[in-house]
């Protein structure tokens, strides 16, 4: 799991996360005003590639799907599906790779304010 990313940002273009405010960066750190709410993170996710003697097509993508349910029905994100949701496309089964990458958007039920100790 990497690069968390708040706000309204897209995780696949560009290779950097915006914070909403217009701050981005890039190689997973996150760079937010002082008091800047956060109410939408980006989880990268990386998974063994299911593969059996007799592999569906669809198996990782319903790997993906799975953990996006799960995440949905989780209390601290949104149950929306245009809120907490996968980006990007699911790889279909290769049996040539070994792991596949899958992003979600997630939106807080509760945003984080984030604030400096030292500024204060």
């Amino acid at each position: 799991m990497s690069n968390p990313g708040g706000g309204g940002g897209d995780p696949e273009g560009g290779g950097g996360y915006n914070t909403g405010g217009g701050s981005g960066s890039s190689g997973g750190q996150v760079a937010v005003s002082s008091g800047e709410p956060i109410d939408t993170i980006y989880l990268k996710l990386k998974a063994k590639n299911i593969v059996n003697p007799r592999p569906r097509e669809t198996l990782n993508r319903e790997y993906a799907q799975l953990v996006e349910k799960l995440f949905r029905e989780n209390e601290m994100f949104s149950s929306s599906v245009d809120e907490t949701k996968l980006k990007g496309t699911i790889p279909s089964v290769d049996s040539r790779e070994r792991w596949f990458e899958f992003v979600l958007q997630l939106k807080l039920t509760s945003p984080i304010i984030m604030k400096d100790e030292e500024l204060n």
